[in-house]
């Protein structure tokens, strides 16, 4: 009993079948990072399994560092590519192009990538939790009370409030 439990880790068998499990983990944890390589965008180049989170996983930086860091590479590119975990997203540094998307194109856009639960955060209710239809429904009945005539009614107010916030 003793001479089969000393020779097991070192089983042909056990050593085939942990090298074939290491393989498969690696091939899915890095199968969709040729994602901005393909697109021919700029892309930082992703850790396996963490993507370009490493760093932020790990507590050495914070979630706003490790976006500027990747924001502040690529300085005169419009977009640039990025991975959280093994998912492509992609940065948009263009004002222009944030315009589109945001104003004019935003019905093609209605997954922001973040997710939250109502009912363990309210937050999640906010238009910027949602995603998906409840968004397109919660922004139409939103936009009219944003228009520009409505928002420079408001700057006065907003910039009170700012004020008394700040003092």
């Amino acid at each position: 009993m003793i001479s089969w439990t000393i020779n097991f880790p070192f089983d042909s068998f056990t050593l085939i079948c942990t090298t074939v499990i290491g393989v498969l983990f690696y091939y899915y944890s890095t199968s969709t990072y040729d994602k901005w390589k393909k697109a021919n965008l700029p892309h930082t180049r992703p850790v396996p399994l963490f993507g370009n989170l490493f760093r932020m996983v790990l507590g050495f930086d914070s979630e706003n560092e490790t976006y500027d860091k990747i924001y502040k590479q690529f300085p005169d590119k419009k977009i640039c590519g990025f991975y959280q975990m093994r998912t492509p997203y992609l940065m948009i540094r263009d004002s222009e192009l944030i315009n589109n998307v945001l104003i004019k194109d935003f019905a093609h856009f209605t997954d922001h990538g973040f997710e939250m639960d109502p009912s363990v955060n309210i937050l999640g209710s906010s238009l910027f939790f949602t995603n998906g239809q409840k968004w397109k429904i919660m922004r139409q009945k939103m936009s009219p009370g944003f228009t520009s005539g409505k928002l420079k009614l408001m700057h006065s107010q907003i910039k009170e409030c700012s004020k008394d916030m700040i003092n």
